[in-house]
């Protein structure tokens, strides 16, 4: 799976091996200048169910952080003048 970010702002999670899109995002306030992938592991202390916080990390032109949470496919905070 690899991350994809566009001078539009898109930003496109594509799994190579099958050759799918898997979702896309967009950020408003310009180009995407870098990406980074954040998994945890299942977390142990959710009762009965395994959790893990899968996030991308997506910064743009205008000096913005977004956080995408990827279980939820939505933004989940962005940091002005990071």
């Amino acid at each position: 799976v690899v991350a994809i970010g566009l001078a539009d702002g898109r930003i496109v999670v594509h799994n190579l091996r099958v050759d799918e899109t898997i979702m896309t995002f967009r950020q408003t306030d310009g180009a995407v200048t870098w990406l980074s992938f954040r998994t945890d592991p299942p977390s142990s202390s959710t009762k009965g169910a395994a959790a893990s916080t899968d996030m991308l990390a997506s910064g743009s032109t205008s000096g913005q952080v977004h956080v995408w949470e990827l279980n939820e496919r939505r933004l989940h905070h962005t940091m002005t003048d990071a």
